[in-house]
């Protein structure tokens, strides 16, 4: 069975193949993913490949990563507004999902406080 797993403060959904254990994120059960990887160069008429990840508009559960805009409407997906963030096997997903958390919080960090001088920071530390 595979898993959606999405991490709000990345704007990612990332999909594993075994139940996720002790998740802060948000886990979606029983989805399914078509995935086609991403082949070719980057050319300057069709511009750099992305990935797309869209979801399916008659079942919620069906997810399916696009590497052209053009085909999303006439197959009827539509995007999730989210990166896709992978294929996980349960291993990787676990070695992801302890580190994951610190990383993290660096990004919540606010930018209130104004960061101190760098000549300050090395004096205090030497």
């Amino acid at each position: 069975m595979l898993y959606a797993v999405t991490i709000e403060l990345l704007n990612t959904i990332i999909f594993v193949n075994d139940r996720p254990d002790e998740c802060p994120w948000e886990v979606q059960e029983g989805v399914e993913l078509e995935l086609t990887p991403i082949y070719g160069t980057w050319t300057p008429d069709l511009g750099p490949l992305r990935q797309i990840l869209c979801i399916s508009n008659s079942d919620p559960k069906y997810y399916r990563v696009f590497t052209n805009p053009k085909d999303i409407g006439p197959r009827g997906y539509r995007p999730t507004g989210r990166d896709f963030g992978g294929l996980f096997p349960k291993a990787v997903w676990e070695r992801f999902a302890k580190r994951a958390p610190s990383a993290l919080a660096i990004l919540m960090i606010g930018d209130a406080e104004p960061a101190e001088p760098v000549e300050e920071v090395v004096t205090a530390h030497t």
